[in-house]
């Protein structure tokens, strides 16, 4: 997700309900307020179950800090499944619709 770091700060990232309803998940995230963005990852841990159907994956909140207009553009989402549970190797993705 990008921002205009002069207009809005991120401040905080919560994870949302959805992904840890069907287990355990390890999120991360990294906020950048000088560059303007946040990258988020969150995955279920092992073992694995099908996951389906829609909810919050992530919840970010955001400060304004100065005057204008601030598009918050979201790049690159997209859910992957991995070939196996030793490495992080991506055998299918799928882009993901998603809304600001």
């Amino acid at each position: 997700m990008r921002f205009n770091p002069s207009v809005v700060q991120a401040v905080n990232v919560t994870e949302g309900p959805f992904l840890k309803s069907f287990g355990s998940t390890y999120p991360y995230w990294e906020i950048n307020n000088i560059e303007g963005y946040v990258q988020i990852y969150v995955t279920q841990l092992p073992p694995r179950t099908t996951t389906y159907g829609n909810g919050t994956l992530f919840t970010i909140q955001f400060k304004g800090i100065g005057e204008g207009e601030c598009n918050i553009t979201l790049e690159e989402s997209e859910l992957a499944a991995w070939a196996d549970e030793s490495k992080w190797v991506v055998i299918t993705s799928v882009m993901v619709p998603h809304s600001a």
